[in-house]
């Protein structure tokens, strides 16, 4: 996603694969919260990939160690390990993009006033 010539966001490698074989491996804190697939550009991290990894469970694909009942145990859980297990993670990542992209779009049109707010 880009900006005037600006990189708002690089894909990770997450991005690009094509077999179920990746399991984040470096979780970093950004504005209070949690983040994975670390990238460069101006949003610090792939936000696609990590809601996809999140939204899609992702990780109950890979090879786990079963509850009692042969189900996948949320203790195996990169949520539960990284402790943002009750946190609406990808909403605050959403409302974190969403005000990112309006506070380019008024750096953007400095010029012109905005009448409404990016909605997403």
């Amino acid at each position: 996603m880009h900006f005037q010539n600006r990189n708002f966001t690089a894909g990770s490698t997450a991005s690009f694969q094509h077999t179920i074989d990746n399991n984040p491996s470096n979780v970093f804190e950004i504005n209070f919260h949690k983040a994975f697939f670390e990238t460069s550009g101006d949003f610090s991290f792939d936000i696609f990939a990590a809601s996809f990894y999140l939204l899609s469970r992702y990780e109950e694909y890979l090879p786990h160690q079963k509850d009692q009942f042969g189900r996948y145990a949320h203790t195996n859980s990169l949520a539960f390990r990284e402790e943002f297990l009750q946190l609406p993670l990808v909403n605050i990542w959403i409302e974190e993009l969403r005000n990112h992209c309006y506070i380019n779009s008024l750096i953007c049109h400095s010029t012109q006033a905005i009448q409404m707010p990016v909605k997403l």
